[in-house]
């Protein structure tokens, strides 16, 4: 129903006459003329539209259908004591009255939220406000400048209370519907109901990517119904487009401790893997963030730091980086049935541009709001430029890059048309199991949002699908049908359909955990701990007594329980559960090799001599797994007391080969050049004599004739032909004095955190995209280890990658390629330009040997 506010008028009057009357000495004094943010091509041309006092801490920013500009000036974020203006957020009409390129008449369209996010207009008139804790939308139905008509869409109810993790994002998806993103709150209980009463519950999740109707032709119900959620795990999908072709894209901000931000092609029903409720450093074996997890999906690209939205512009998307100072544009291009996407700097800012919303003119120029201070309290700072193409006109959206043929059969999949809009046709669910055996996660994402809606009668059973992914994909399908009845509810308070309950969630639960494959098994583990299901405990523990159990799925199930009894998975209850089951004669060898394989190198032991009983103990062909992994835990801690113990072992000529060898590789680790080495160096086991002496060297002792270029990688993968040794890949990683991977990547969750990890990388992305990575790191840089040159005021440049803020984040922290740490004071820092080059430095293979380099490629495809 529409509200009808005459009396927003007043309260605008009331305003202008408070502002007179007071002299208007909240408003802070006019500025210097401020520095101009440098457009990195010379296609683009960046020009100040306005600046404080006129404009002041600006966000959302639109431009209604007669083109006019909109802008939200925020009052109420972080609002310091004693601020001495408005006591609301209010959306100004910004406009060039003389037609000079400078705003020159500023107004009140309207005021009186709170925490107001986001602003889009639709072309019907209607401008749709996203605040903290309500989605609305409002016009001037006389004409006077002044929003008369408002009717409220959604509403967030909660306690949760930070100003930026609420509602916000909106875009309009190729139906109409309103499109708008919840932040992960703060892992605050929330209810979020639409005005026709249809709501989602939730809490401790991450963020969530939500749609309503709004009265558009095509799609029922009136503005403010149908409330659904279209996809989950994220941080906070601050900003959100869709693209010429009816992609969805949000920009996801903020990581925390696990950067880069993302840009994220959202896939419908897709799980991103993010969840706050495991905490906000982003590393719990339970979260993911560029799809490591078993039904999560990757992101498309990684941003700067805190972007905050996701324009279409010139040819490209455009993001806005608050922490970084810039603008990005990211030109997606299929990636199967979904989209990845390279970035380039387009507008590079000093310490004082911080860029927050964008906006298309009629004009084809581009606004873009400017925060300016690093300061979440409210400063009275504020500023708005225009770019624009210095010659000729934007790129024009008929180059844009087409749907591939998979991203066309994933959107019938999911129930839908070419364009996007919704199909009443859906695909048959047999053709649905059957697409969900494909190789492409985001055509299996689909299969799985098509089965989610389909009648629950024609799901098949887990065990009637024979493909392992299609028994998970059916598994991700059920647990969305199961949250929808669980937190959905429709207009008239029924649970959304269709929907299982809670006793057939139960046994599906019960027959994934019994499961063949591992993935379904961790699935079903995630959903027990995200859902907190207490009733499943035992099964949990039941799981850590089976036969078979990899690493990350023991490391899945001990979070899960930490979960399920209130614990964290970063702790001394954690270090006792592990130490407990490792130790424990009654548990299968692969459960504890796994849990020794969890265990923190550094952390605290009561004594190591159960770790030394274990590794020394005699031949066994099921123990030795056990044994090699108490000597690898040896190996790579970092106290002293260790040294005798693997000594010890390493000269013993009794015990395993390999065992003996790992023992060698602590050792090195420890001393490079203890007189040890060199009487191991020539031991009678060929094994032990090659790890002494390889090991230790820092230069390739011998060559291995005339080689192939870096860039040849087909010569380079027919010259590695054949079995590599992973033992020996396991000791040069952690212990090669030539290849100090572990300085920077982590292998199983130990080593270094600048690089990716890298366990089962081979697997993942193929022997040859691997060893062209190590072949020429600068040809393709994942987005979360982009390097920067990052320039200070004192005229300094700090090379390396960021490793995020520090001391209240007033301070920045930089790792170079050779190691070094280098921390900034953030105020000093004037540019950040990503270098072409990788952090992982060129020409690595020149100190390794071919079966070097065959050794640290088996070991990766373990």
């Amino acid at each position: 129903m529409s509200e009808r506010r005459p009396f927003a008028r007043k309260i605008w009057w009331h305003a202008v006459a408070w502002a007179i009357s007071a002299g208007a000495a909240w408003l802070p004094a006019r500025a210097a003329e401020p520095v101009v943010p440098r457009a990195v091509e010379p296609r683009h041309t960046i020009e100040l539209v306005a600046a404080d006092p006129d404009i002041v801490t600006p966000v959302g920013c639109t431009h209604d259908a007669r083109g006019r500009l909109l802008v939200i000036e925020s009052h109420t974020h972080f609002r310091p004591a004693n601020y001495p203006g408005p006591p609301h957020d209010r959306i100004r009409l910004v406009e060039d009255a003389d037609g000079d390129g400078r705003a020159d008449r500023f107004s009140t369209f309207f005021e009186g939220t709170r925490a107001t996010m986001a602003l889009r207009a639709a072309a019907d008139g209607w401008i749709y406000v996203a605040t903290r804790a309500e989605v609305f939308r409002i016009r001037d139905t006389d004409g006077d400048d002044v929003a008369d008509a408002r009717e409220r869409l959604a509403v967030l109810e909660t306690k949760g209370d930070y100003p930026h993790d609420g509602l916000g994002g909106l875009a309009f998806d190729p139906d109409g519907r309103l499109l708008f993103g919840l932040g992960e709150n703060l892992g605050h209980p929330y209810r979020l109901v639409a005005a026709d009463g249809s709501s989602w519950s939730g809490g401790g999740e991450g963020g969530a990517v939500f749609r309503c109707t709004v009265g558009a032709p095509g799609i029922g119900g009136a503005a403010g119904s149908r409330l659904e959620r279209v996809a989950t795990g994220f941080w906070n999908p601050f900003g959100l487009c869709v693209d010429p072709v009816g992609r969805l894209f949000a920009v996801d901000n903020d990581p925390d401790g696990r950067p880069p931000c993302r840009l994220i092609d959202v896939a419908p029903r897709g799980d991103y893997g993010y969840q706050f409720r495991y905490g906000r450093g982003g590393r719990h074996p339970l979260q993911a963030w560029d799809g490591e997890l078993p039904g999560t999906l990757p992101m498309a690209a990684g941003t700067g730091e805190a972007p905050c939205s996701v324009v279409l512009f010139d040819g490209a998307l455009w993001v806005t980086s608050w922490g970084a100072n810039r603008i990005e544009a990211f030109l997606p291009a299929p990636r199967g049935a979904g989209a990845a996407a390279a970035g380039t700097v387009i507008i590079q800012g000093g310490p004082d541009f911080r860029p927050v919303d964008a906006s298309v003119g009629p004009d084809g120029s581009l606004i873009v709001t400017d925060w300016v201070d690093r300061s979440y309290e409210l400063h009275r700072r504020g500023r708005i430029w225009r770019i624009k193409v210095a010659a000729g006109k934007p790129r024009d959206t008929a180059d844009w890059p087409p749907l591939s043929p998979a991203e066309l059969r994933a959107r019938r999949l999911a129930g839908c048309d070419a364009q996007g809009h919704a199909d009443a046709a859906p695909v048959a669910a047999a053709d649905l199991v059957a697409a969900l055996g494909d190789d492409d996660p985001f055509l299996r994402q689909s299969a799985v949002a098509g089965l989610a809606a389909a009648p629950a009668e024609e799901l098949p059973p887990l065990a009637a699908i024979e493909n392992p992914r299609g028994r998970l994909g059916c598994l991700m399908a059920h647990r969305w049908r199961a949250e929808a009845a669980s937190c959905g509810r429709a207009a008239q308070g029924e649970p959304l359909r269709p929907a299982i309950d809670d006793a057939a969630r139960d046994e599906i639960l019960r027959a994934s955990l019994a499961d063949a494959d591992e993935g379904v098994r961790l699935y079903a583990v995630r959903w027990i701990a995200d859902g907190r299901l207490k009733q499943f405990r035992g099964d949990l523990e039941a799981l850590l007594a089976a036969r078979q159990a990899s690493p990350r799925l023991v490391a899945g199930t001990v979070a899960a329980i930490a979960w399920l009894d209130g614990q964290g998975f970063d702790g001394d209850a954690t270090r006792q559960r592990l130490s407990a089951i490792w130790q424990d004669d009654g548990r299968p060898g692969a459960v504890r090799t796994a849990a020794l394989t969890l265990m923190n190198p550094a952390a605290k032991l009561d004594s190591i001599e159960p770790l030394r009983r274990l590794a020394v103990a005699r031949p066994d062909a099921e123990f030795d797994p056990l044994a090699r992994a108490a000597v690898r835990l040896l190996a790579l801690r970092p106290a002293g007391d260790v040294r005798p113990s693997l000594e010890a072992i390493a000269a013993d000529p009794v015990l395993p080969a390999e065992r003996r060898a790992d023992a060698v590789a602590g050792i090195v680790r420890h001393d490079a050049a203890t007189p040890l080495l060199a009487d191991l160096a020539r031991d009678a086991d060929a094994t032990v004599a090659r790890a002494a002496a390889s090991l230790s060297v820092a230069a390739l002792p011998t060559a291995d004739g005339a080689r192939p270029a870096a860039a040849d990688t087909a010569a380079w993968l027919t010259r590695l032909e054949g079995p590599g040794d992973a033992a020996a890949g396991w000791r040069l990683f952690f212990a090669g004095r030539r290849a100090r991977c572990s300085e920077c990547h982590s292998l199983g969750g130990r080593g270094g955190t600048i690089g990716p990890e890298l366990s089962g990388i081979v697997a993942r992305v193929g022997r040859a995209r691997v060893l062209e990575s190590l072949l020429q790191p600068d040809k393709e840089i994942g987005p979360a280890f982009q390097a920067y040159s990052v320039g200070l005021a004192d005229g300094r440049a700090v090379t390396g990658l960021s490793l995020g803020l520090t001391d209240g984040d007033r301070r920045e922290r930089f790792v170079a390629a050779d190691g070094r740490e280098t921390v900034v004071d953030v105020a000093s820092i004037e540019s950040r330009v990503p270098l072409a080059a990788s952090i992982m430095p060129a020409g690595l293979e020149q100190g390794l040997s071919d079966d070097d380099l065959r050794d640290l490629l088996t070991l990766l495809a373990e």
